[in-house]
Formats: structure tokens, sequence, C-alpha cells
């Protein structure tokens, strides 16, 4: 078990080699979880659509608003796993890419590519969908009446209907064809999923469903496997809610402080705060489900959450990581961190990455992370498997497992950026006079190429 001593705020990681000497960790072994970045919102939440033209009040208000110069882009964009939407604030929303366990929503099950423009996801919306960064989808989002809506894979109800009673997938388990809404979650704002759960935000407090592994739905007996919303305790006011493989976090309008829950093998629940003493564990093999304070992170302003790590922007404009970093997703060098469960290395400490100031919006993917600054400028890091970064991977390595880099690597070619998503492995942004450019993985059409494939090089998504 790994510990350090507790800091009062993230600490600077030093820097180091671009690419690790050490051999890299298995990208199967890092973990899956959710993508999505909704303006100045974190990744793995949904957030509600209105006028593009208008930045909202309340407590949907943006957080970080555009410039006064700016009007909102036109068109919105969310991204997970293997698939992309969009919507252009018509309470109507497209998705593309695969469309195996009806990852679609539209009632068809096929493990076939469904380039842009793809299908129209039924009913009217009042967000872009949250999606488990895998290709074994589930989605989830927030129907024009307030209440959460879910579809895709429900082998483990995490749909919010009975396993038993969904049509059998065409490929293997359970499905929930079109989306169904899930009783209980009346009154939400956001709605997450991670790996075989998902979960909601109300002014009620915060609720989730699924399998109960590593206490991710709260509490309950380990194992247990519902489809009804169980509650997460301590959690009101949030304003962005992310969830993982086996975990979650939320932040707190009033005062930006980060609360996680669920597993914590990778410290990707960060440290807890106050300290209970001098040494604080880093990570562990125990439940967490009750909800802790992640240590050092207070007034932030934006959260994302992906598989197995998860960063915040602070009130300083500056970005802080946590969790799992065996390719470098933690904006520095693995051979820094000690090793966690099967040896994987990681870091429970949320730790600043050095030298990114200005940042505006983050987005994680699966084993990588990307921020936007507040000049435009888009910079990338961790897994460049699939060109996710936006360079040239045989830059990084002359093999797959090798092809990373934990320094961030500005993406060329790209200007006039409002916001940014990412996917397992695309990464998508939306400029400020509404198009949208795309690079990464294009397996199932995901970034709409003619042919498939992928693309280190942003291209522009067309028919949208």
């Amino acid at each position: 078990m790994s510990k350090t001593n507790p800091n009062a705020r993230p600490r600077v990681a030093e820097t180091g080699r671009t690419r690790s000497t050490r051999p890299a960790i298995a990208i199967a072994l890092l973990g899956v979880g959710p993508s999505l970045a909704l303006f100045a919102f974190a990744c793995g939440e949904s957030k509600a659509i209105s006028d593009p033209s208008d930045s909202g009040t309340g407590p949907d208000a943006c957080i970080i608003c555009p410039p006064p110069e700016r009007q909102e882009p036109a068109i919105r964009i969310s991204a997970g796993g293997l698939n992309t939407c969009a919507t252009r604030g018509d309470r109507v929303v497209r998705c593309w890419g695969s469309n195996d366990v009806s990852a679609l929503g539209g009632g068809k099950d096929d493990y076939v590519s469904h380039p842009p423009p793809g299908s129209e996801l039924p009913g009217r919306w009042a967000s872009l969908p949250s999606r488990f960064t895998s290709s074994n989808s589930t989605a989830c989002s927030i129907t024009a009446e307030n209440e959460v809506a879910c579809w895709g894979d429900n082998s483990w109800g995490q749909t919010g209907t009975d396993p038993d009673a969904s049509s059998q997938c065409a490929t293997n388990g359970r499905c929930t064809k079109t989306p169904a809404t899930v009783p209980g979650t009346e009154g939400s704002s956001y709605a997450s999923v991670g790996g075989e759960f998902s979960c909601a935000a109300s002014p009620k407090g915060v609720a989730c469903w699924g399998i109960n592994r590593s206490g991710k739905i709260g509490p309950t007996d380990a194992g247990t496997l519902t489809w009804s919303p169980n509650g997460v305790p301590g959690l009101d006011g949030i304003s962005a809610l992310g969830s993982g493989r086996d975990y979650s976090c939320a932040r707190k309008a009033a005062d930006g402080t980060i609360w996680c829950w669920g597993g914590a093998r990778f410290g990707e629940i960060g440290r807890p705060e106050p300290a209970a003493d001098a040494a604080t564990v880093m990570w562990d093999d125990q439940d967490h489900p009750i909800p802790w304070q992640v240590a050092g992170l207070r007034d932030t302003r934006a959260l994302a959450v992906g598989g197995i790590h998860a960063c915040a922007i602070l009130a300083t404009g500056e970005v802080a990581c946590w969790g799992a970093n065996g390719v470098g997703e933690l904006g520095h060098d693995p051979g820094l961190d000690g090793a966690c469960s099967g040896n994987a290395k990681c870091n429970g400490q949320p730790t600043i990455i050095p030298g990114m100031k200005d940042v505006r919006e983050i987005a994680v993917g699966l084993a990588y992370s990307c921020a936007l600054q507040e000049g435009g400028a888009v910079q990338c890091w961790g897994s460049n498997s699939e060109g996710q970064l936006g360079h040239d991977p045989a830059l990084d390595g002359d093999a797959y497992a090798n092809q990373w880099s934990f320094r961030p690597q500005t993406v060329a070619g790209l200007s006039n950026v409002a916001h940014i998503v990412a996917g397992a492995a695309h990464t998508c942004v939306v400029t400020w006079g509404s198009e949208v450019w795309c690079w990464g993985a294009d397996s199932y059409g995901q970034i709409g190429l003619p042919d498939g494939g992928s693309s280190f090089r942003p291209v522009k998504t067309e028919r949208l």
C-alpha cells in the first residue's frame, strides 16, 4: 500500500522525458470510463441544452462563459466510447458511430459503422448523452421533462430497467434498445455513465444504479444489482457529475470542492481531506461507498472524469489530475509515481501539470486527456495509439504500446476553438463558427472519415 503525507494544494510534478524508457502499461489494464465535455462543464456529465445564444443563469448557468464578443456556437457535441452526438439547440439529438448493443438508441442492434449524420435519437432532450468510454456502450441523458432516460447495454440494470425484461442483444447480454425513463429521477440536471452503473444528480442529491462493485453505487451490500436509483449521501448542490470504471466524482457549486466514491485501486478517488493522520492512503483495495472530499481541491472551475483517472481546472486556470498514470495521462512522467494495484503506475494526490495555464475546458478519454486554453490552443497528453493526441503516433514510439506522451502536445491545424470533447480514442472540437473537427480513431465512423481507420490530423465532420 502506497502512502504519502498530505499537502495543502495539488503538487507540481517534476518534468522529465517525453516518453518513459520503461515498458508502457498495457492499455487494457488501464480500464475505461466516460468522457463528455460540454462547454466549461465536466467530462462525464450531461448539461442542459438551451438557446445557443444564451450563456444561462441560475443553477444551469455555465461556470466559464464565452467571452463577451462571442456567441455560443449553433451546434453542440458530446463524445464517449465509439460514438459522437450533436444538437443544434432544437432538442433534437443525432448520434453516430457504433450501434453495438443499441448504443445509438434507435431500436436497432448491429455491429456496423454508422458515420455522420448518424441517426436521430427518439424524443426531445434537455442534454446531450453521457456515455461509458468503451465498446460496451450504455448511454443516459436528460429528457425535456428533466428525467433521466437510458439505453444500450443493460446487462447489470444500468439503464434503470430489469435486465431480465430487456431484449437480448445481437452480440451478447441484454439491451434497452430505445431510451427508457428511469423512475425516481425526476428533476435531474445531470447524468453520468460508468462501468456497469449509471448516476443522476438532482436538487434531492445524487443516486446511482447498476451493479455495486467497489461501492460505486453508494451504500448498499457489495454485489447488489439494482435498477432503482440508490441514494449516495452528502451530495447536494452538485454542478458537475462524472463516473468511471468503478467510481464517480462530483463538484459542489458552493465551494468548488470535489467529492469521490467507489474503488480506489488506482488512486482514482484521490486521497481524502481532512486526513485522519499524517500519512494518508494514496490507493487501496477497499470499497468506499461514502463520498470523501479530495484533498487540495477547492474553488475548482470544472471537473473531468475518465476510466481510472480524473482532472480538474483550478481557480488559477491550471489543471490538476489524479489516478492511473500508466501512459502519462496525468501529465507527468509515470516514473515519478509508485506502483498501485496490478503494479500499474498511479498517483492519488492531485498533481498540477507543469507549465499549463489559462485552461478553459478539459476533456478526458480512455487513458488520455486534453485541455482547451483561453487563447484557443488545444493540448493533449497520454495514450496516442490512434492519433487521439493530434500528432503522429510514430513520433512517440515504434510500437503500439509505446505510443504515448506525458508532455502536453499542441494539436496543429486548429483555430477559433470554442469547446472540446473526448471519446475512448477520438477527440472533437466545435469552433466559434459552428464547425466540428475531429481526430483519432474512426473504427465505427465516430469522426466521419470516408474510409474509417484513424487520423492524427483534425478532419472536418461534414453532413451535420
